[in-house]
C-alpha cells in the first residue's frame, strides 16, 4: 500500500488483510503497531525514504531514527525500504 495508513480503522485493515504498506513517518508507524498488537499478530512494512522530491517519505535527518524504530517495534517486520 504505497499511500501507507492514515487512521487506526485502515491499520488495522491493513493487518486484517496481510497486506505490506507503507510507513513514512512515525504516526503511520505506531497506528500499525497498536493494530498488530490488538490483532496478536505481526505485520510486514515498507520504510520510504524522501530523496528530494519532498512528497512522501521519511526526510533524510530522520531515516535512521525511523527505520530503527520499525527494528525495535515487536508486531512490525521491515521487509523493504525504498525511495
Amino acid at each position: 500500500m504505497l499511500g501507507g495508513v492514515h487512521d487506526a480503522d485502515e491499520a488495522r485493515a491493513c493487518v486484517a488483510l496481510a497486506c505490506t504498506p507503507v510507513i513514512h513517518h512515525f504516526g503511520q508507524l505506531e497506528l500499525l503497531s497498536q493494530a498488530a498488537a490488538a490483532a496478536g499478530s505481526a505485520a510486514g512494512v515498507h520504510v520510504e525514504l524522501d530523496t528530494g522530491m519532498c512528497r512522501m517519505g521519511a526526510p533524510p535527518e530522520r531515516a535512521v531514527e525511523l527505520l530503527e524504530a520499525v527494528a525495535a517495534a515487536p508486531r512490525l517486520r521491515l521487509e523493504g525500504v525504498f525511495t
